[in-house]
């Protein structure tokens, strides 16, 4: 079996050249018609949905985000609904909506308007909403509970002061952010929060701490994402951050807190989804890439995953207004996958979720040799007609979709400044 200290950087090269293989062209319109003639209309998908405004903007996250304008808000929301009427009207089905951004609940009224509005198109059986700890009041509960909203989860990061601090979130305490969860807590299906794990200044104690806050807290499900610091960062913070993140990225210090987060919580009962997510419930939902091979995403910068084509709606929501008000869709960028392009993402994001179901003849043959490194280096076994994630390939796992998003990462950061 591979040693460690040679498995992680071969890993790591080889997501980043998989990221750096999806060369993006600008949309022509093949792709809009390949789009509206809907050649998977056969099939329920997810829809992904961006809201792009937050009341201040975190220097950890490369997400495309405006600082929070009422009037844009309000703007935003109607080319949002349009765009949701172009897939309803060419026949598409969605059976779960996962909206992030973004904080989706800056103006959770006109939230709970959009969610009314795709129940009347779709058969939603999730409906799934980010937020803050700072956007979760009594009112914006009841709001979103009536709107449907079935899954919640807020954005926590860290129950520690001085990290909050440091990481650039300083408008709320832990502790406030701890009474916000279990002031949510048994008024959806599922609440969940996020942490982020390997912060410079983040010690074995502090992450500790942090999951025993989440336990005591009563949320159903937690995430925990590496931090993961895009490449071109403008502000003053920013690259202040970028500078003392870079320094916790070393695998040995990766793969401690890894290993610390993973046992804790294993020990302590929880279930692992996916590299990043532990729920006491086995049928939870998590990523929603993990469950489909398509998707849809709408909204400014939305990716998009549909009849082998990627693509990316416009990062600019001046020209995401102006394209559908001439009732044009927001794309702006894509890739065309061969069949082994295609195939790779979907292994990637299998092994993201920690299964692999188990491929037709003519599909192993074109991914054997990456299935047998994976088997050899102890990443993966055969089980139940398919592969698992076995307990030493979890962090393999892990760092592959860390290195794979921190190099979209680049890409995304890259059409933000260009406003694609």
């Amino acid at each position: 079996m591979m040693r460690e200290y040679l498995l992680a950087p071969i890993l790591q090269h080889y997501a980043r050249r998989q990221a750096k293989n999806l060369t993006f062209s600008e949309c022509d319109d093949s792709v809009e018609k390949t789009i509206s003639s809907n050649e998977s209309k056969h099939a329920a998908l997810p829809l992904y949905v961006h809201i792009p405004f937050c009341k201040s903007l975190c220097p950890f996250c490369s997400f495309n985000r405006y600082l929070f304008k009422e009037a844009e808000v309000k703007t935003y929301y109607s080319h949002l609904n349009a765009e949701l009427g172009f897939y309803a009207e060419k026949g598409y089905r969605f059976d779960s909506i996962h909206v992030g951004g973004g904080t989706p609940t800056v103006r959770t009224d006109m939230l709970a308007s959009f969610i009314d509005k795709a129940k009347s198109l779709f058969d939603l059986a999730i409906i799934d909403v980010e937020s803050t700890p700072n956007e979760i009041t009594d009112e914006n509960i009841r709001t979103l509970k009536s709107a449907g909203v079935n899954r919640l989860s807020i954005g926590v990061e860290s129950f520690d002061d001085a990290i909050l601090k440091d990481m650039g979130r300083p408008r709320y305490k832990g502790v406030d952010a701890l009474e916000k969860i279990k002031m949510a807590k048994g008024k959806f299906n599922t609440v969940g929060m996020d942490l982020i794990y390997g912060f410079p200044s983040q010690s074995a104690e502090s992450i500790s701490n942090d999951l025993g806050l989440f336990k005591s807290s009563g949320a159903d499900q937690i995430t925990l994402y590496p931090l993961m610091p895009g490449p071109n960062k403008n502000t003053a913070i920013e690259r202040r951050f970028q500078k003392t993140a870079l320094k916790s990225r070393s695998v040995k210090k990766r793969k401690f807190f890894y290993d610390l987060v993973r046992k804790n919580l294993l020990d302590s009962g929880y279930l692992q989804l996916s590299a990043w997510c532990f729920s006491k419930n086995r049928d939870d939902v998590e990523e929603y890439i993990n469950h489909s091979g398509e998707y849809v995403g709408i909204g400014s910068s939305s990716i998009s995953l549909l009849n082998d084509i990627a693509y990316i709606n416009t990062f600019s929501i001046r020209k995401y207004g102006e394209r559908l008000s001439k009732n044009r869709l927001p794309t702006a960028r894509y890739k065309r996958l061969d069949r082994k392009e295609y195939l790779l993402y979907n292994l990637l994001s299998s092994l993201f979720g920690m299964r692999i179901s188990d491929y037709s003849r003519k599909d192993y043959r074109i991914m054997k040799n990456e299935l047998l490194l994976l088997d050899l280096a102890g990443i993966i076994e055969k089980k139940d007609g398919g592969f698992r994630v076995t307990d030493r390939g979890a962090f393999y796992a892990s760092i592959l979709m860390e290195e794979f998003l921190s190099a979209l990462n680049g890409v995304r950061e890259t059409c933000i400044a260009q406003q694609v």
